[in-house]
C-alpha cells in the first residue's frame, strides 16, 4: 500500500463553505478593506517667488519640480508677474523643487507633495546663480496667424496684485502698436473667447471657486476696407492671480 502521506493533493480544494459561513466572512472582508492604507493622493502646489531683500514678486524665475535624478520630471515653468507658478496633481512623494533666476542664488528645496506643502514661498537673494539652476526657455508667445507684426503685449491683473476677493478683475495691458481689439480667457488656446473693443484697461470675470487663476490675452488690429476685413494678431500674454 502506498503511504497516504505521499499521495498528491489537488491544487485547489473544493469550496465546502456553506452560505452561513460565507455570510460570517463578509463583515471581516469589509473591515479588512476599510483598514487598508489609503492610495497616494495628488494635490496642487503653488510656488511664489519673491526677491529676498524687497519682498517684491519676481517674474521670469525658472521653477522646476521633480526628483534629484530628473529635476524637471513633474514640470517646469517661468514665474508669472505675481511670482507664482502652479503645479497640478502633484503626487504625495519625496520631491525636489529648484528655483533659479539670472543674478540670484539658486534655491534647492526638498518637499513631500503632501497637503501641508500646498503653498511655498521662495525668497531669492542676489548673487551668483550656482550649479543647481533649472534652466527653462523664455515664455514663447502663441499666435494662430503667421506673420504677426504686432509683437507681444504685457499683462498685469489688477496692476500685478497677488490676490483678489472679487471675480471681476481689471486687465492692465501694455498694448503694442495700434491694436484695437482684445480677447481673454483662462484657456491657453483662447478657445471660444470673443473679440472685444480695446479701450483702456478692460475687465474680465474669473472662473468661480477659490484658487490660482491664469488669464491669457491676445490683441489684434482689425479693419474693414471696402468690404474686406484685414487683421493682424499679437502673441499671447498671461498673468496669474489668486481668488480668495
Amino acid at each position: 500500500m502506498p503511504n497516504s502521506s505521499h499521495l498528491s493533493q489537488p491544487d485547489h480544494a473544493p469550496d465546502r463553505s456553506g452560505p452561513t459561513q460565507r455570510k460570517r466572512l463578509l463583515p471581516l472582508l469589509i473591515a479588512a478593506a476599510c483598514c487598508l492604507p489609503p492610495a497616494v493622493l495628488a494635490g496642487d502646489i503653488e510656488v511664489t517667488v519673491l526677491e529676498k531683500t524687497t519682498g517684491r514678486a519676481l517674474r521670469g524665475a525658472s521653477v522646476c519640480l521633480g526628483t534629484p535624478a530628473d529635476p524637471i520630471q513633474l514640470g517646469g515653468e517661468l514665474s508669472a508677474g505675481n511670482g507664482s507658478v502652479l503645479f497640478r496633481d502633484v503626487p504625495s512623494a519625496p520631491l525636489l523643487l529648484i528655483v533659479s533666476k539670472n543674478g540670484f542664488v539658486t534655491q534647492r528645496l526638498p518637499i513631500s507633495g503632501a497637503p501641508g506643502d500646498s503653498g511655498k514661498v521662495i525668497l531669492l537673494g542676489k548673487g551668483p546663480q550656482g550649479p543647481l539652476s533649472c534652466r527653462l526657455p523664455a515664455f514663447q508667445p502663441t499666435t494662430d496667424q503667421p506673420g504677426t507684426d504686432l509683437g507681444t503685449p504685457s499683462l498685469a491683473i489688477n496692476g500685478g496684485a497677488r490676490s483678489t476677493h472679487q471675480r471681476r478683475v481689471r486687465l492692465d495691458i501694455a498694448t503694442p502698436s495700434d491694436a484695437n481689439q482684445f480677447r481673454a480667457s483662462e484657456s491657453a488656446d483662447l478657445s471660444g473667447a470673443q473679440w472685444l473693443p480695446l479701450n483702456g484697461s478692460p475687465s474680465f470675470q474669473l472662473s468661480p471657486g477659490p484658487g490660482l487663476k491664469r488669464v491669457y490675452i491676445q490683441l489684434r488690429r482689425y479693419r474693414e476696407i471696402r468690404g474686406a476685413t484685414l487683421e493682424t494678431r499679437s502673441g499671447t500674454a498671461r498673468d496669474d492671480i489668486r481668488l480668495e
